[in-house]
């Protein structure tokens, strides 16, 4: 299979958001992007990388430190959606015992497998790219993933309990706030979930707490 992605970077760390922060996970952040949110702090990503076959890609990642885990992440992974369920399906699938994919959530989620577990984005007005949300993705999402939305101020908490509210999120999925770091204290969105009586999850980018990438 002479198959190529092509990759921005491949490294090994902390996993820093989601269900399973804390743990150690090996990443493999893939090049492109099809949108450009104003507070997105992987922008390198957006243009270039370099294409590298499956092979490689997978001899690169034996040689990390060893780990149960990989999140395939970007840029935004699903522009090369069919190249990315091949690997993960005749690479991947017997390697980890556990798989993830995160999503800016602009692209069709359908035939990611099920056994993939899918972090989604929803973007807040503060992104300026609320036009790109797939609201549809949501009938393909499973109780095991997880949305994520990055509140930058009292507009995009607003936002997304008033999309809450519409579509019965938190009541099916898990739904992660996460603050933009150095912008939205952590003490006003923590006050700001609990005075909703909604069902969010605080996230928390604890690779940027401790410091590492």
């Amino acid at each position: 299979m002479n198959m190529q992605l092509k990759t921005s970077e491949i490294f090994s760390s902390i996993e820093g958001e989601g269900l399973l922060a804390g743990f150690h996970f090996h990443f493999l952040r893939l090049s492109g992007c099809n949108l450009q949110c104003l507070y997105c702090d992987s922008k390198y990503t957006w243009t270039g990388g370099i294409d590298k076959s499956f092979e490689d890609i997978v001899k690169e990642l034996t040689l990390l430190p060893k780990s149960e885990n990989i999140l395939i992440t970007g840029g935004e992974p699903l522009m090369q959606s069919n190249e990315v369920i091949l690997f993960i399906e005749n690479f991947l699938k017997n390697r980890y015992k556990k798989i993830f994919l995160e999503t800016n959530g602009s692209y069709n989620i359908e035939n990611i497998p099920d056994f993939v577990n899918i972090l989604m984005d929803l973007k807040p007005p503060s992104s300026k790219m609320t036009d790109y949300n797939k609201i549809s993705n949501l009938n393909y999402l499973k109780p095991t993933d997880e949305i994520k939305v990055i509140i930058a101020d009292n507009e995009d908490f607003n936002w997304i309990n008033d999309i809450d509210n519409k579509y019965s999120i938190s009541e099916n999925f898990t739904l992660s706030l996460t603050p933009l770091f150095k912008e939205m204290p952590y003490e006003k969105l923590s006050r700001l979930i609990i005075d909703s009586g909604k069902n969010f999850r605080l996230n928390l980018q604890i690779h940027k707490i401790i410091g590492i990438k």
